[in-house]
């Protein structure tokens, strides 16, 4: 025959002396069949009974801590060890059970599922909280013991143990970042700097003063002209420092000299959407191209000033000087086809009222030569 809560539950008929024993049997009945919520209806009837009977207090910490709530369970073993002091070692066993499942699901991989577990410790057992705070320093100071032995990937894993164990300390997030900007892990890095700045505002300047370790880097290498180099280093940087336009800027300027002009095309763009005055730099770049081409034109190498303003265009393809210089290049080379096409393309820029800034009057004198 089932069980039923109610039969359990007895009246006020029944001599208290013997109700209370009968419900926390009951209590303990249901516990052990699993339903943990009858279980709870029951020693807390018997804390009806008694209000000072430790073990229904226990009784209704064990069922809490089966359901989960884990911040009434502590509260009722807390309760319990009050009345009866020999049951602090069931709530330091039940303690224990939530900070070992944290650590082997972190072990395992599954920090998330580790950190939900760590806060239903802290809402069992409050006072754990500082020594949650000085185990996560251990941990911190062997972190950076590791970083300083050249073992960062080793440190990682410290510094997350650390994390899960006092989540709110920006240090330790601090630390973590400069770990993973060792290994090369630039957006990681971030994204560790950005959780410190979040706690802290005052960790901005670190952010900041690491990424310039890699713009010096990259100026370093650039002035020597090893711009490949340079190149991967101010990628790392963007990686690092998405938002900072100078990242960008940088990046675009040695692509140029690489002559992957629309990568650095590209590149530019993001450094002036982030800041409009970096236009000066792109516009300078252009011009410089632009320069070059009639250089080579006046002295009569127009393949040389073919090639270049070529470069121009893809550089800055809505730039009218560009197809300007290569059409009356490709005049030169009497190649009138394309040079009405390249006119064509820099008449279209500009517009239709008003005339090229250049003086292309020429090009009409002889309307045969692109009448083809």
């Amino acid at each position: 025959m089932p069980l039923n809560v109610q039969t359990l539950i007895l009246g006020r008929r029944m001599p208290s002396m013997n109700s209370k024993t009968i419900a926390r049997q009951g209590g303990e009945t249901l516990y052990k069949l699993r339903r943990y919520r009858d279980a709870l209806t029951l020693y807390r009837q018997t804390v009806q009974f008694d209000p000072d009977y430790a073990l229904a207090y226990a009784g209704q910490g064990n069922s809490l801590y089966e359901l989960e709530r884990y911040e009434a369970a502590g509260a009722a073993y807390r309760k319990a060890i009050e009345l009866d002091s020999s049951f602090k070692q069931i709530y330091a066993e039940r303690r224990k059970i939530l900070i070992d499942q944290a650590n082997t699901l972190y072990q395992q991989g599954y920090s998330l599922d580790a950190e939900a577990v760590n806060k239903s410790a802290l809402q069992f057992d409050p006072t754990i909280t500082q020594s949650f705070i000085n185990q996560a320093e251990k941990l911190v100071n062997q972190g950076k013991t590791l970083c300083q032995q050249g073992q960062f990937q080793e440190a990682l894993s410290i510094f997350d143990q650390a994390i899960l164990l006092f989540p709110g300390d920006a240090s330790v997030y601090v630390e973590l970042g400069k770990a993973l900007f060792e290994i090369e892990c630039y957006d990681e890095a971030r994204d560790a700097y950005k959780k410190a700045m979040q706690l802290d505002a005052k960790w901005t300047r670190a952010y900041v003063e690491q990424g310039k370790t890699l713009f010096n880097r990259g100026k370093a290498l650039e002035e020597l002209g090893c711009f490949e180099d340079a190149r991967a280093v101010y990628g790392r940087a963007v990686l690092f420092y998405p938002m900072d336009a100078n990242a960008h800027m940088y990046l675009g300027k040695v692509l140029y000299e690489l002559e992957r002009y629309e990568e650095s095309r590209d590149t530019y763009k993001q450094a002036i959407y982030l800041d409009s005055s970096k236009t000066q730099a792109f516009d300078q770049q252009r011009q410089e191209l632009i320069n070059r081409g009639k250089m080579l034109f006046d002295l009569g190498d127009f393949e040389e000033a073919l090639a270049v303003y070529t470069k121009a265009i893809s550089f800055d393809p809505h730039f009218k000087d560009g197809y300007v210089g290569k059409g009356k290049t490709l005049d030169k080379l009497k190649r009138y086809k394309e040079a009405r096409a390249a006119f064509q393309a820099a008449h279209s820029i500009v517009s239709p009222i008003q005339p090229i800034a250049q003086n292309t009057s020429w090009m009409y004198k002889e309307p045969f030569r692109y009448d083809l």
